[in-house]
């Protein structure tokens, strides 16, 4: 990952306010509390698969908010999107306070939830939350 690392807000221009979900992320890397979402994040070369990094870094990221104390509130989507006119395709965010955290590819976005599901047309495979991500990987069930 380079040394400048940017996050990306877009709130919703009709209801703007402030990005906890952002800020939580900014105070843990300064504080190097994610070691294991820095190792993945822009080092995939954007694609293990093909297709993306948003499985490997949205995993990365919830394991160490898991480890922080921090994952409360926050929820590991899987599903597929639709952002423009071609196919429907395979994709993990995660979910904060009505913000959706998109951090795929080398590009930390975090997006007003509504605004977000307007523009990637999502439809939810599953929602994780913080406790049920942490069964699942203590079980070896692949999340």
């Amino acid at each position: 990952m380079s040394d400048a690392f940017a996050v990306s807000v877009c709130p919703n221009p009709k209801q703007p306010r402030e990005c906890e979900p952002a800020d939580a992320v900014a105070r843990l890397l300064g504080e190097r509390r994610l070691p294991r979402f820095l190792e993945v994040y822009g080092n995939l070369g954007g694609a293990v698969d093909g297709l993306g990094d948003c499985h490997e870094v949205t995993l990365a990221l919830m394991v160490d908010l898991l480890n922080s104390g921090a994952a409360n509130g926050w929820l590991r989507v899987t599903g597929t999107i639709k952002p423009d006119v071609r196919k429907r395709f395979k994709h993990s965010w995660l979910e904060c306070d009505g913000w959706a955290i998109d951090p795929a590819c080398g590009k930390f976005v975090v997006t007003d939830l509504a605004l977000w599901e307007e523009i990637a047309r999502p439809r939810v495979k599953h929602r994780w939350t913080a406790d049920q991500l942490r069964a699942a990987l203590l079980t070896g069930r692949v999340v």
